[in-house]
């Protein structure tokens, strides 16, 4: 990799760690609705601290608003889930195209969501892994 496409991936995670403050406050203001826990990269062998903000389930969707700590970056972005009842949780399914130079690209996600637990996986062109979730007390 030569120097100025580092510079530039470097530059753009910096970019969208910018949206963190945004997070911050979904945070402060929705104390009931908070999870928190790990998300790890089967591909890489490396993972992070995640929270997330979710909206109660509403005619099949949720509203989903992760941030993601990896290599010293903090990133965060909304995602639409669908969910569909499944006993006492729902099964969850959704994408996101993450704009970046590094990590980027139209990540999948798959999962199930119980009242003390979210657990998902997630698929992209350049990695893949999983997440769990439990509610932030």
């Amino acid at each position: 990799m030569n120097a100025s496409r580092f510079f530039l991936g470097v530059l753009a995670l910096g970019l969208v760690s910018c949206v963190s403050p945004k997070f911050e406050r979904a945070w402060k203001a929705s104390p009931q609705q908070r999870w928190s826990g790990r998300w790890y990269s089967e591909k890489h062998h490396a993972g992070g601290r995640l929270r997330a903000v979710l909206s109660d389930p509403e005619q099949g969707g949720i509203d989903a608003f992760f941030e993601a700590h990896w290599h010293g970056f903090t990133t965060a972005y909304p995602v639409k889930l669908e969910a569909q009842k499944q006993g006492a949780g729902y099964r969850l399914e959704g994408q996101k195209d993450l704009k970046s130079c590094v990590g980027g690209g139209l990540y999948q996600y798959k999962g199930t969501l119980f009242p003390g637990k979210f657990s998902a996986q997630y698929t992209a062109s350049s990695d893949f892994g999983n997440f769990q979730l439990a509610p932030e007390h």
